[in-house]
């Protein structure tokens, strides 16, 4: 997939900016939502510097609110290595119930809908919402303002999203969308 100067990227989940910067590099303007703090300082860091970055500090969701995020059980040890298991999801099985911060999270098929923009690249590794998410785009047709995207999933994580993961695949399937890659990673 081709990335031109000016196109318009998402980056969710972006953790420390590695995808970002690499689209940064390509010429795009990114928004890159990031929940975890310290990612997202490491994240400015990283793409101090590089134009057309719109950081947020916020999780994107199904959703718009404040909730808890989950920290890895070895984020104690270092922030930043471990803030790729963040997640909202209790049950996930590498994060530690007691070990959380509140914070705010956006709808993002709200955003995308208000960007009113074609979207070229959609990334979404949000550590277990990213089915609740794509049904959200789906359902609201946001789907239809993006070409490309690519998703993380992570079923193999957290056992509890089987039947969301089953019926959005389904959905995916009976509404012949193409532009939603689940293998990704």
């Amino acid at each position: 997939m081709q990335i031109n100067e000016g196109d318009i990227c998402i980056d969710c989940g972006a953790n420390v900016g590695i995808i970002t910067k690499k689209l940064l590099k390509k010429g795009a303007l990114v928004y890159s939502f990031e929940p975890n703090p310290f990612a997202f300082e490491k994240l400015l860091e990283n793409c101090k510097g590089l134009p057309n970055l719109v950081p947020i500090q916020q999780g994107v969701g199904a959703k718009q609110g404040t909730f808890r995020l989950f920290l890895h059980h070895e984020s104690k040890q270092d922030q930043i290595k471990w803030s790729t298991g963040s997640s909202f999801l209790e049950e996930k099985n590498n994060v530690d119930s007691s070990n959380f911060i509140e914070v705010k999270t956006t709808r993002l098929s709200d955003f995308i809908l208000n960007l009113n923009k074609e979207i070229n690249i959609l990334k979404i590794d949000i550590e277990g919402l990213e089915y609740e998410v794509l049904e959200d785009i789906i359902k609201t047709e946001a789907i239809q303002k993006i070409k490309h995207v690519l998703v993380e999933t992570h079923e193999h994580k957290i056992p509890s999203l089987a039947p969301i993961s089953k019926r959005v695949r389904t959905m995916i399937k009976e509404k012949g969308i193409t532009n939603i890659n689940l293998e990704w990673l």
